[in-house]
């Protein structure tokens, strides 16, 4: 899915080299559609120029190359057509914020905010919103009714998942949410660590052993053994901690930042779940591998010799 996508690009994977090959294997599957690019969404406009859903998706493919005044010509289309979406409010302010226009930009905004949402997507977006800016409660409702507006969508699962997990006593409904995930996604390996953290918080070792050794067979990147890592290391805070569980998880932090360092450095600094490690005497290694390997990659100036 798209927001899988970007995660991986965030996180300092290459389009070409790391994430391309990667779909090209899990969609080995013949597609019956046509791929739907810019040519097609043009196409499509020429021959019903009324409909707005063109205008709105070839506006994303806009977005995607940062071509701002093409993008802000198609969403007003769309929204000139009365398209049913809210969240093409939303984008149209994002497009306005990078043009520099903040005063319509804040407007558009707002205007997401108030217009009652109608579909999955839009909720989705609202309710990341209002998590980000500490209105729980709303988020909650419109994640809810995402949900019930699509029961397939995997992004409303995953953020119910995610906003759940954060919640006090709420761990047992972030799990279900997340289960959720995975019988939609069942080749998605982040959905079975991302649930296996969970467990492994509530120290339920099977299920999250076994969630751990699921994401590994699907995926052996360093993104999936840093988050099985995770997992490892969370088990190791139980009352009755199984020695091994330590042991993994610095095998896989190690074999992790040896496929990619600038990777675990990026998640070293704002993941809880590896907290557990710190205690541990090889942490400061980890530390020194780091800081040399960022040493080796800063620009180096070469000094002149006088005359």
């Amino acid at each position: 899915t798209r927001p899988v996508i970007d995660d991986w690009l965030a996180k300092g994977y290459d389009l070409a080299a790391d994430i391309l090959p990667t779909l090209a294997e899990r969609t080995k599957r013949k597609r019956s559609d046509p791929i739907r690019t810019w040519a097609y969404f043009t196409a499509a406009i020429a021959i019903n120029p009324n409909e707005p859903a063109y205008y709105s998706n070839r506006a994303l493919i806009f977005i995607a190359q940062e071509n701002w005044a093409d993008a802000l010509l198609d969403l007003t289309a769309a929204i000139d057509r009365k398209i049913p979406e809210t969240r093409v409010y939303y984008l149209r302010a994002q497009v306005l914020q990078a043009l520099g226009r903040e005063a319509e930009s804040a407007a558009d905004h707002q205007l997401f905010l108030e217009l009652p949402a109608v579909d999955a997507e839009s909720l989705v977006t609202r309710s990341v919103l209002h998590w980000q800016t500490g209105q729980q409660d709303k988020a909650l409702a419109d994640i809810e009714q995402a949900i019930s507006q699509d029961p397939q969508s995997v992004e409303a699962w995953q953020n119910q998942a995610a906003y759940l997990s954060e919640l006090p006593d709420r761990a047992d409904a972030a799990i279900k949410a997340m289960s959720r995930v995975v019988e939609l996604q069942p080749e998605n390996p982040i959905a079975y660590a991302s649930r296996g953290v969970l467990h492994a918080r509530l120290g339920n070792a099977t299920e999250a052993h076994r969630d751990a050794a699921a994401t590994l067979q699907l995926d052996s990147s360093a993104d999936s053994l840093y988050r099985v890592a995770g997992i490892h290391a969370q088990l190791s805070k139980r009352a009755d901690p199984d020695p091994k569980d330590i042991d993994r998880a610095w095998e896989l932090l190690f074999e992790a930042m040896r496929q990619k360092p600038q990777l675990v450095a990026s998640y070293l600094s704002r993941d809880p779940d590896i907290e557990p490690l710190k205690t541990d005497a090889r942490w400061q290694e980890v530390l020194e591998i780091l800081n040399k390997l960022e040493n080796l990659s800063a620009p180096r100036t070469s000094e002149t010799k006088g005359s």
